[in-house]
């Protein structure tokens, strides 16, 4: 059954993919820089499921941790600057400080816990708030769904209108999302606000559920604080068309390649139910239509066989057809991944990575990335990775093997 869908439905191929993005103008991203800062990202999002059971266990592991890129670090607004000269004996506060109070030399970041939620309540997912007061960058990561709590949690499926301080027509969201949300923001918004006014770059991320809600927070605060913004992985959709345009000013959002989540919505389950339905209906004029592509290796053959007798039974009345097309929820219903999309995609040649020399890496996967239009998540692929194209570490690994294929004098993303 599986086979004869890709065969009537045309599964995306990683060349129809590129071709897409080609169609919608979409340039092969190619920001190294912007690589860097994802890829680091990904990693502090892998952290929040592995080493948050204590303070002293994340402390240990963000010190041991990649230091942050470079343009993750902080500039210290004037009176800051001026508050710091003072201390280290300066007496022009115009002049630059001295070396040693900005060390560049530390090969890891002294990192201070702020806050650690590390057992998940009904909205609060676990997450921590961390600063590394050297490079002047503070991060709240949010976690993924773990357990049964974030589970109740992401079955609120209702929508929940969202303002946004001004008038927000027909903006809104998953109704679990926006109050897990509206819960960090209170806990949360006068330490964000505070180092962001300071000069420290304030960064959220979230992988899956924790993406969702570091996306929402980062909306809610972008009036109040631009230079708040969001990183989140394998999002899944939870904004309508109205809120996810507002959302791509200060969240850039990664999905890899045929990860079910950022498709699963209820209209794009109840299109697939139908296009299964229809290709049961249909599955002897299939069988006929393909009878060819059975017969090149005996698990071919025993395929064709067992679709074929099944047509008969169908045909002949043996097998009930239970299977009935569903009708799809309301166009104004539909949620989308929030953000500015970074699609990556699994490519079989190196023409679609959009790179000027060929680099060959044996027995390695290349993959193509663009900016895609959040439409274009509006189906489920069906495919052997659509389950684990989900998980932080493939979809850090992804990347890290776009950008080392990508030649050095890749320009950033403008």
């Amino acid at each position: 059954m599986y086979y004869l869908w890709r065969t009537k439905f045309q599964h995306r191929s990683s060349e129809f993919k590129r071709n897409a993005s080609i169609r919608a103008g979409q340039e092969p991203l190619k920001d190294r820089q912007l690589l860097d800062v994802l890829i680091w990202m990904a990693g502090v999002s892998d952290i929040t499921y592995l080493n948050t059971s204590s303070e002293s266990e994340l402390y240990k592991t963000l010190n041991k941790y990649d230091a942050i890129p470079s343009s993750l670090h902080g500039a210290a607004r004037a009176a800051r600057t001026a508050k710091l000269a003072t201390e280290a004996g300066q007496s022009d506060p115009s002049k630059p400080l001295p070396k040693q109070s900005l060390d560049e030399s530390v090969p890891n970041p002294s990192w201070e816990i702020l806050f650690l939620q590390s057992s998940a309540q009904k909205a609060v997912p676990v997450h921590f708030v961390a600063v590394d007061h050297t490079r002047r960058c503070l991060i709240m990561a949010i976690r993924g769904t773990f357990g049964l709590t974030d589970a109740v949690t992401m079955a609120g499926a209702n929508l929940q209108p969202v303002t946004l301080g001004r008038k927000s027509p027909n903006c809104a969201a998953h109704a679990g999302i926006v109050k897990s949300a509206n819960t960090l923001v209170e806990l949360h918004v006068g330490t964000l606000c505070r180092y962001a006014w300071e000069g420290y770059q304030v960064r959220l991320v979230g992988h899956s559920y924790g993406g969702a809600v570091a996306a929402m927070i980062a909306t809610y605060l972008h009036e109040l604080e631009p230079s708040i913004t969001a990183f989140c992985f394998a999002c899944p959709p939870c904004v309508t068309a109205q809120l996810a345009e507002k959302t791509r000013h200060c969240t850039t959002t990664v999905v890899l390649d045929d990860d079910v989540i950022p498709r699963l919505t209820r209209h794009s389950i109840f299109e697939l139910h139908n296009e299964l339905v229809e290709t049961e209906r249909n599955l002897g004029n299939l069988i006929s239509k393909d009878k060819d592509r059975f017969t090149t290796e005996p698990w071919d053959t025993t395929l064709y066989e067992w679709m074929r007798a099944k047509s008969d039974e169908l045909e002949k009345g043996g097998l009930e057809r239970k299977s009935c097309t569903v009708d799809i929820p309301p166009e104004e219903e539909l949620l989308y991944v929030p953000g500015t999309v970074i699609h990556l995609h699994r490519s079989t040649s190196t023409q679609n990575l959009g790179v000027e020399a060929v680099q060959q890496i044996p027995e390695e996967e290349h993959f193509g990335a663009a900016v895609a239009d959040p439409q274009f998540f509006r189906k489920i692929e069906l495919s052997k990775t659509m389950v684990t194209d989900h998980l932080i570490s493939n979809v850090r690994d992804a990347i890290r093997k776009y950008r080392d294929s990508l030649p050095l004098s890749a320009k950033p993303l403008k």
